[in-house]
Formats: structure tokens, sequence, C-alpha cells
């Protein structure tokens, strides 16, 4: 917390929001929501370069838009890039031992040989957003 005068500014800190009063009342620590498997997304998108590793985070470099089936064991996830001139990528997650984990991806399309040990209807779901093509 900064203090200047009777101003009390709130500072975000590892996803969470701490507020203090101006008279020094207890902090309310509010957890910010983070996105549905953004942990798991960006650990696919990590970039190594030389001696450097880049991990891009929600929001600043790209957003989410996730879709579950079969009572959320397997999940079809949009990455849509905050810069200019780069493709939206897919992946595909399954649910193993209540952790999500890649099956497909990240790409911008898929052959159509490899989703068949998918669901019926996570298959059907990419056929129709257009991503699967034939060999």
């Amino acid at each position: 917390m900064i203090k200047f005068g009777s101003i009390v500014l709130g500072v975000s800190l590892l996803g969470l929001v701490i507020v203090k009063g101006i008279f020094g009342q207890t902090p309310i620590i509010t957890p910010s929501p983070a996105p549905q498997l953004v942990g798991q997304v960006e650990q696919e998108l990590v970039t190594y370069g030389g001696d450097s590793i880049y991990v891009p985070q929600e929001p600043s470099d790209y957003i989410s838009k996730v879709t579950f089936f079969d009572n959320q064991h397997w999940a079809i996830v949009k990455v849509t890039s905050n810069k200019p001139l780069v493709q939206s990528g897919w992946l595909v997650f399954e649910k193993k031992n209540d952790v999500f984990q890649s099956v497909l991806g990240p790409g911008t399309s898929f052959s159509q040989d490899d989703t068949l040990v998918l669901p019926v209807e996570v298959n059907a779901a990419l056929t129709e957003l257009g991503v699967l093509y034939n060999e």
C-alpha cells in the first residue's frame, strides 16, 4: 500500500487485489478471476529462444475461449493473439486424474487422422469450426 495524505492506493500482486481503507482497517483481499485453463494453455504456448523462455500471458498477449464437452472431460480452446498478423490457434485438452492435459495442438489446423482418437462430439465440433483437413 502506498499512502499519500488520506489517499490509499491498492496494489495488485499475483492475481490478488488488496485494498486498505483510509483509516487503517483490515485489508480486503479479493482474488482476481483467472480464465479457464489459463495455466495449461500458457504451458502449451511457451516459446524458447537461445537462453530465454517466454511464457505468454492472458490477456496481455492473447485471449482464450474454452468450450467444454462430455461433462467437462474434454475442452477445445481457441487462442487469439493480441499481436497483429498472428493467426488464431486451437488446442484440445482431456481431463485425466482431475488435470487437463493437451492432446492436440497448438495449431491452426489439424489432420482428420489426428482426431480419430477424440470423442465424436469433439471431432464434430472441430469439423464445424473448419480446422480439420484431409491428407
